[in-house]
């Protein structure tokens, strides 16, 4: 990369909501035991498990969210220590590429696959797959993740996911970026390691705020790596 990079930009609205519904059967069990379902936090204390209970967000406000156009300018980075899968019966066939900036402190993950959508509103999370956290040490629930579909970009709490669980987005992540559930490539996920805020924000617009801080930061890192033309 070389020169300054462009920045991404709100969108003009968000995109279509092509959710389908989850399992009922499913859906009542998470409710009744505290899990949340697959791509949830599991029902633990976690900050970033709490996301959809701790959102002041009304459903309209929701509604409403919409993404940035463009994608993250940062280096694809180098190849991690291993692949990883996105469900427990999953080959480990997903790559990710680790950036690593010369201040050191600033540390991405990238990833391409398809993407699971789990009907669960509140603050945009993105629910990562148990074997992605053994792969990725470095990575935290509570992480900020920009998730790209379509040329756009939204940003997303990394959540843990129950035992058994697989990687999925929420609704909110899938409705303003138009991911369709079970939508097979395209999704582009960047996790920005060690990003967590002591106390999260608790507004899904508040949350972009601070993830478009801590994506110009990563830029930054990135075009100060760049060599000179």
């Amino acid at each position: 990369m070389g020169g300054k990079t462009p920045k991404m930009k709100p969108a003009a609205s968000a995109g279509k909501d092509g959710v389908k519904d989850a399992d009922a059967a499913e859906a009542k069990k998470a409710d009744k035991e505290g899990t949340g379902g697959p791509g949830s936090g599991g029902g633990t204390a976690d900050a970033a498990n709490s996301a959809d209970s701790d959102s002041d967000d009304t459903p309209e406000e929701l509604a409403k969210l919409a993404p940035m156009t463009g994608v993250p300018r940062i280096p694809p980075g180098e190849e991690s220590r291993g692949p990883f899968s996105m469900a427990p019966d999953s080959p480990k066939t997903i790559k990710t590429m680790i950036y690593v900036a010369p201040d050191k402190t600033t540390e991405v993950i990238g990833y391409n696959s398809g993407m699971t959508v789990i009907k669960r509103g509140g603050l945009p999370s993105i629910g990562v797959s148990p074997d992605f956290f053994k792969t990725h040490p470095e990575v935290k629930p509570g992480d900020y993740a920009a998730v790209t579909y379509g040329g756009k970009t939204l940003g997303a709490i990394v959540d843990k996911t129950p035992a058994g669980g697989i990687g999925a987005a929420n609704t909110t992540v899938a409705t303003a970026l138009g991911i369709s559930d079970g939508v097979k490539t395209g999704v582009t996920v960047r996790i920005f390691a060690k990003s967590a805020d002591a106390a999260p924000p608790r507004k899904s617009k508040e949350l972009q705020k601070r993830f478009f801080k801590i994506v110009e930061k990563a830029e930054k890192a990135a075009n100060a790596d760049a060599p000179a033309q």
